[in-house]
């Protein structure tokens, strides 16, 4: 499978549980904006909105400017699932505002902000990269950050 794009998934950056990256193809996010989400737990469809909103967000805490046209797609689907968990409009829109708040605010801050500055100036370099190089781009700017901090700088 190719990838059109790289997402990065906030979870995976250090939020709930874990340290890594998520590769998300176009059809991925096709394939969620028809997603039954009966069944599926709250925290794996506030996961995947997340994944959706953390390229906006991303592209926006670097630049300053959240182009929501070229998210569009991803900010349709993210409301669709939010939708899906929402009691009424109201609730709906709070819920996405909760969890842009919450992803924009975890990838602000320490490693995560690097790894987003790193992820950015290589996708800037090449024009897009794969989910290998992107793994290994986040791990190295983790590491610099942390053996940074450990050294005092």
């Amino acid at each position: 499978m190719r990838f059109r794009y790289v997402s990065v998934d906030p979870k995976d950056l250090g939020g709930e549980a874990g340290g890594g990256m998520v590769a998300v193809s176009r059809s991925v996010v096709d394939s969620l904006r028809d997603i039954d989400c009966g069944g599926v737990p709250r925290s794996r469809v506030e996961s995947f909105i997340r994944v959706l909103l953390a390229g906006m967000i991303g592209e926006g805490l670097l630049s300053g400017k959240y182009d929501r046209k070229g998210s569009e797609q991803d900010l349709q689907v993210a409301s669709q699932l939010a939708g899906h968990m929402s009691g009424s409009a109201d609730e709906q829109g709070a819920y996405v505002t909760w969890l842009w708040e919450s992803t924009k605010n975890l990838l602000s801050h320490g490693w995560q902000k690097e790894a987003v500055h790193c992820l950015a100036e290589a996708l800037l370099k090449d024009g897009k990269i794969g989910y290998r190089k992107a793994r290994a781009t986040i791990a190295t700017a983790r590491m610099a950050y942390v053996s940074s901090r450990v050294h005092g700088g």
